[in-house]
């Protein structure tokens, strides 16, 4: 591999004066100038990317912790965050976490010097992680955007959408096509987002007639394995007619599950689900569900972060709500006795 003193001693200059045309640090003359680029092309030479961070005070790198990246929720904003970045001149350092190793994938990230962090949604479902992430941040400045989770006591920016009224929304429009037995697959109880979601489909519930919740809501892990599990449960104890899923990968499991007992979506079973993954169009039916477009969400959240590691943002925690619509296609219908 071609150093810095190999490009120098071809282009008969000193290796600092190629240092000064790779970094734009002093002017040269445009003869030296494009020997020096010459030089680089035949010597197929490569700027180091962590010494000119260093000089810097920059490493042009933003840690990315996932709860999931083969979840297409993740995967989706994963995919809006890289081409933002790319375009801005900054790389990507990806964390799929586990439970176990949430608050060490953050000190890893803190040694390598990462200019900033996005967190998405999930990975505070941990009570004690938040505390522990306050206490690593106060001794770093360090710019961090959070989707899907309130700061709370920690110096950070959020990207945040309505749990609840995704879930109420989702109830509501089966309610409105005539669904009065609606089950729901949650994600686990612990997490803020499945219990936000959990209580908007039960504020849209409560105006039907002899609701009772608890012999209607099953706690699924937000994967398709989860969804087709309960799906089943559901579709052989019960006598619903509708199922929210409080995300698209259950509601896709409720539809695998469906198929399997030969029960036709949507003239028997209408299913919604929350997020508004691409795949869900491709469903068979098509998946309606309540969410947005997850690559420009990722794109907004890159563009934010980017904007305080440029001091372009400054003062304390910005809180952006983002909009959710309902998607219509073709697994809800209404209800036909």
């Amino acid at each position: 591999m071609s150093t810095i003193k190999d490009v120098a001693l071809k282009a008969g200059v000193s290796f600092t004066t190629v240092s000064h045309v790779i970094n734009g640090t002093r002017k040269v003359s445009e003869i030296t100038h494009q020997r020096v680029m010459q030089a680089i092309k035949e010597c197929a030479y490569v700027p180091s990317q962590v010494a000119r961070s260093l000089q810097a005070s920059q490493t042009h790198m933003i840690g990315l912790l996932v709860p999931d990246i083969s979840n297409p929720f993740c995967a989706e904003i994963t995919q809006g965050i890289e081409q933002v970045a790319q375009k801005q001149g900054f790389a990507i350092m990806l964390y799929n976490h586990h439970q176990q190793t949430q608050t060490q994938q953050f000190d890893d990230l803190l040694s390598r010097r990462v200019d900033g962090v996005i967190l998405l949604a999930g990975i505070f479902q941990h009570s004690f992680l938040a505390p522990a992430l306050q206490k690593k941040l106060a001794h770093h400045r360090l710019p961090l955007v959070l989707i899907d989770h309130e700061p709370q006591d920690i110096v950070a920016d959020s990207l945040l959408s309505d749990a609840f009224e995704s879930g109420r929304m989702a109830t509501q429009h089966l309610i409105d096509l005539g669904h009065q037995k609606i089950a729901c697959i949650s994600g686990p109880l612990n997490m803020p987002v499945s219990q936000a979601r959990v209580d908007g489909w039960k504020s849209a519930m409560q105006q039907l007639p002899n609701f009772c919740y608890e012999q209607l809501l099953y706690e699924g892990s937000f994967n398709i394995a989860s969804g087709v599990e309960l799906a089943k449960k559901i579709l052989t104890e019960t006598q619903c007619s509708a199922v929210f899923a409080c995300n698209d990968m259950m509601a896709l499991g409720v539809l695998t599950a469906a198929s399997y007992l030969n029960v036709q979506v949507p003239q028997k079973l209408s299913v919604i689900g929350v997020d508004g993954i691409a795949m869900g169009q491709y469903a068979s039916p098509a998946l309606t569900t309540v969410g947005k477009d997850l690559i420009a969400l990722g794109a907004q959240a890159a563009n934010l972060l980017i904007s305080r590691i440029k001091n372009q943002i400054t003062g304390g925690n910005l809180r952006v709500m983002t909009q959710s619509n309902l998607i219509l296609r073709q697994s809800t219908t209404s209800f036909q006795a």
